[in-house]
């Protein structure tokens, strides 16, 4: 297949390159940021502005993909909250930009979505039909970009996942590691619970996926690490498998103590059974995620 990423150079953007590669497409990437390493770079890497989207249609008509998949986003999601207007340019507006672009173009597309399209009411996982109700602003144009592209793109998988993690991106592991490192104290939030959810595992899924072919018209598929926790309990799991666990203390707090400009979803895991319907299996355990991400397995401690 021939497949273009956007926001290729991104921390999820860069694992589905590596992945997509390896498992014998031929990858193309769009991003305003040069590849991260020659290991995640696509086979065809230009850099576009896809907010502007001015050179969108010209560069689709060359490459012709045979799929999309839109992983570029705005996703600092205070900076959404104090900033609406350009959450909804850069989420929504991306999205329709390409679906403009493609339009009249045999493509498949996939859109790489959010658990925050969610309130966390519930105290069970979401199920790919249920309703959503988004309470922050990123929530808002991400599920706002999910119409767009459902009504743009024929053949169009919405891929929902949750608190992701990576090698090229700023992340609540890597966060939690560097003041652990320094004895810092830590106050985390014990009242969200969700899915930590390693990039890497995630493009292995979403290439699982585009192997089994076209849906044929709207599909939504959550796509997470299995089981689920607290950020608290992931910040204890990071610092027990550092081996950090007595050179720092770790404090649970609630949302409110935090005092962000966005609300959060206390519960956001997801049901993980479309996936294996379709694929034959899940994502392994968030915990064993985890120990590979920081190199427990490698002896890299």
């Amino acid at each position: 297949m021939r497949i273009l990423i956007t926001g290729s150079s991104g921390m999820l953007g860069s694992d589905l390159v590596k992945v997509l590669k390896n498992d014998g497409h031929y990858v193309f990437g769009f991003d305003v940021l040069d590849p991260r390493s020659e290991e995640h770079k696509p086979n065809e890497f230009r850099k576009i502005d896809l907010v502007r989207g001015d050179t969108l249609k010209s560069a689709l008509n060359e490459i012709k993909a045979d799929i999309i998949v839109h992983s570029a986003a705005w996703a600092d999601v205070d900076g959404c909250e104090n900033d609406p207007a350009k959450a909804k340019e850069f989420n929504e507006g991306m999205t329709l930009n390409l679906g403009l672009a493609a339009s009249g173009m045999d493509v498949s597309f996939f859109l790489i979505s959010t658990d925050y399209v969610f309130d966390g009411s519930r105290s069970t996982p979401y199920k790919e039909d249920a309703i959503t109700a988004p309470v922050n602003v990123y929530g808002r144009t991400k599920l706002g970009s999910e119409n767009i592209s459902d009504k743009m793109f024929k053949n169009n998988t919405i891929i929902r996942t949750c608190w992701l993690y990576g090698k090229f991106g700023k992340n609540f592991v890597d966060a939690i590691i560097k003041k652990a490192d320094l004895g810092t104290e830590l106050a985390v939030v014990n009242d969200q619970v969700g899915s930590p959810t390693y990039t890497m595992d995630l493009a292995s899924g979403i290439s699982a996926i585009i192997g089994k072919g076209r849906s044929g018209c709207r599909r939504v598929v959550n796509v997470t690490n299995s089981g689920s926790c607290s950020w608290y309990d992931l910040a204890v799991e990071i610092i027990k498998l550092k081996g950090l666990s007595g050179k720092t203390a770790v404090r649970p707090i609630s949302s409110g103590e935090l005092d962000r400009p966005a609300r959060r979803p206390a519960y956001s895991v997801m049901d993980g059974e479309r996936l294996k319907s379709i694929t034959g299996a899940g994502l392994r355990d968030w915990r064993e995620a985890l120990a590979d991400y920081i190199g427990v397995k490698n002896g890299n401690l």
